[in-house]
């Protein structure tokens, strides 16, 4: 991950094309997710993206896969725009529900 430092690296100035897979599934726990995001959020901040230099895509995946962000959305390439669709993304709450039946004879 990134840290935090005096003295940060200058960003990226090579484009590229960048994949990002979230995992939302069950086995990735909340603090888990939540500390992704904010690695992502701080990726997506390190690179320069825009629509004519380094894109982003973005797929999240629980039980199947949600292609959040494509590489040609143009209006999607922007480190702002980028945070909105990651802010976006919530650990799935697990409920349970308990039914009880019973029978009469």
């Amino acid at each position: 991950m990134f840290r935090s430092t005096d003295s940060q690296p200058p960003p990226c100035q090579h484009a590229m094309d960048v994949g990002i897979i979230m995992d939302r599934s069950g086995s990735v726990g909340s603090a888990s997710f939540d500390k992704s995001k904010s690695f992502v959020r701080t990726l997506v901040h390190r690179f320069q993206i825009s629509s004519h230099g380094t894109r982003v895509g973005i797929i999240a995946y629980q039980s199947s896969a949600h292609l959040a962000v494509k590489f040609a959305d143009v209006n999607s390439q922007t480190p702002s725009a980028m945070t909105n669709v990651i802010n976006r993304y919530y650990y799935p709450k697990i409920i349970f529900h308990l039914t009880l039946s019973y029978m009469s004879s």
